[in-house]
């Protein structure tokens, strides 16, 4: 899985991907907040893109995320840690500076 092929995606748990594209030049914190229905957190994925997460949603027992997940798991170095899964919404997208693309 290439990460360039999800940017300005949204994955959800259920398996839909649906485009969620920035409404301006980049993502307001509050676009992001609604795309994973919490606080955000970030991960890093290959080729420099990042996946947008909701920080909290292992601890509040969101479904498990299996396309983000394998994405995720894109990274070989993070194949050794199949027990960790993205759950809940995943934003797919770039980061420039201090600005989400």
């Amino acid at each position: 899985m290439n990460p360039k092929d999800f940017v300005h995606k949204l994955l959800k748990p259920d398996g839909s991907v649906v485009d969620y594209p920035p409404a301006g030049k980049a993502y307001t914190r509050e676009e992001l907040q609604k795309a994973v229905e919490g606080y955000i957190g970030v991960v890093k994925l290959l080729e420099g893109y990042i996946m947008i997460i909701n920080e909290e949603g292992q601890r509040k027992g969101l479904p498990i995320n299996d396309k983000a997940t394998e994405l995720f798991r894109a990274d070989p170095f993070r194949r050794l840690f199949l027990s960790d899964h993205i759950v809940g919404n995943a934003l797919v997208c770039r980061s420039r500076g201090k600005h989400i693309v």
